[in-house]
């Protein structure tokens, strides 16, 4: 802790290789305490030289092997990672991450799956449910999915798109539902402003004295000052971002699409499952690019969930429709994900060149017949 100002310019500073030679230069000689910050960034730094200064400046992977990381004597994992901030600050990110990973455990550097049931179950018969829009999540596949497992399907389940002349409409419902304990979603709520403070006073008089207790109010909004206070303060909040990461992408996938009841009904199991886990690997991939700008996509795109869902559904579709003795249609499923599903959120040519192009990588004939394609 004492060494915390010492070390705190060198992470903190616009300039931190500057920063970093400044407490080298204060103190060189090698009587210094051994406990002093300068004279461990003085060990480090004749560490450094020893292992040669420039691979490890460029080296791909700045993670020390156990050999490597005994040289450096007398200089813990927080001065490592304030020197890397100075000499690697493109690395500092996944290091910050295997640092807290190591002393925290790894549960507080990976996203949790959305669970809306648990969201649900604390919600009360007066509680309003809000859900904050972000880019490429699609909230509702989840709430249906709940909807029809605590059986609130067909009428049970009223959907409204909030906007021009719909006030009304969303108001009758409202009342309606609350005596028959139906559930009411209203969308898009950031798109009515005219109709919040009518929204705000229908969630003030929810009262559990006067509507049945399997009643539920859900709220989709985006963003915005004009939202009621009220319901903010007094409701349940959520937001389903779009996970980070391939493998966090690719467990969103399985765990909230994918059932074993899907992968069974189909008439070529083995192919599908093969083609089914390339298809989400592709979803994780387009995703991912997003993050690396013009050099993953000229123009930014909201893939989302939906588009995977319908190519799942259009992939079984095929492979039921063909036997095993008959090839599976590889062009038709390119054609599908790639010009129309995916393909028709993008604008740019060379983008689209680009995904058609992965996408080979993926459905194709060898990721069938190989165990061990990569």
């Amino acid at each position: 802790v004492d060494q915390l100002p010492l070390w705190r310019g060198v992470f903190e500073s616009k300039k931190p290789m500057d920063a970093l030679r400044t407490i080298y230069c204060e103190k060189k000689n090698d009587d210094a305490d051994p406990h002093d910050g300068r004279a461990s960034m003085h060990s480090m730094s004749r560490s450094l030289m020893s292992l040669g200064y420039n691979d490890h400046y460029s080296q791909h992977n700045t993670n020390h092997n156990d050999d490597e990381t005994d040289t450096i004597n007398g200089v813990d994992h927080m001065m490592q990672l304030c020197v890397l901030r100075a000499i690697r600050p493109d690395a500092v990110v996944p290091e910050i991450q295997e640092f807290v990973a190591g002393e925290m455990g790894k549960k507080f550097i990976e996203v949790p799956q959305f669970d809306l049931e648990a969201c649900y179950n604390d919600s009360k018969c007066f509680t309003p449910l809000l859900f904050v829009l972000t880019p490429g999540a699609d909230p509702m596949s989840e709430l249906y999915k709940l909807a029809e497992k605590r059986g609130f399907v067909g009428k049970r389940l009223h959907a409204i798109s909030l906007g021009q002349g719909q006030g009304d409409i969303a108001y009758q419902a409202v009342a309606e539902a609350q005596d028959k304990g139906n559930w009411i979603v209203l969308q898009n709520a950031h798109l009515c402003i005219s109709w919040m403070p009518t929204l705000e006073r229908l969630c003030e008089e929810l009262s559990p004295d006067r509507i049945h207790s399997d009643f539920r109010l859900w709220l989709t909004s985006e963003p915005t000052p004009k939202f009621p206070s009220y319901v903010l303060q007094n409701g349940i909040k959520m937001t389903l971002e779009p996970p980070k990461g391939m493998r966090a992408n690719l467990i969103g996938s399985f765990t909230s699409m994918v059932t074993e009841k899907f992968l069974e009904e189909t008439n070529r199991p083995n192919e599908f499952k093969k083609l089914l886990f390339g298809l989400c690997f592709f979803h994780a991939n387009v995703r991912e690019r997003r993050k690396f700008g013009p050099l993953g996509w000229n123009i930014k795109y909201v893939f989302s969930q939906s588009d995977l869902r319908i190519s799942m559904d259009q992939l079984r579709i095929l492979c039921n429709e063909t036997t095993d003795d008959e090839p599976i249609p590889y062009a038709a499923l390119r054609y599908l994900a790639g010009e129309c599903n995916y393909g028709g959120r993008v604008t740019d040519d060379k983008d689209r060149r680009c995904l058609a192009n992965i996408l080979t990588d993926f459905y194709c004939e060898a990721i069938v017949q190989n165990n061990n394609y990569k």
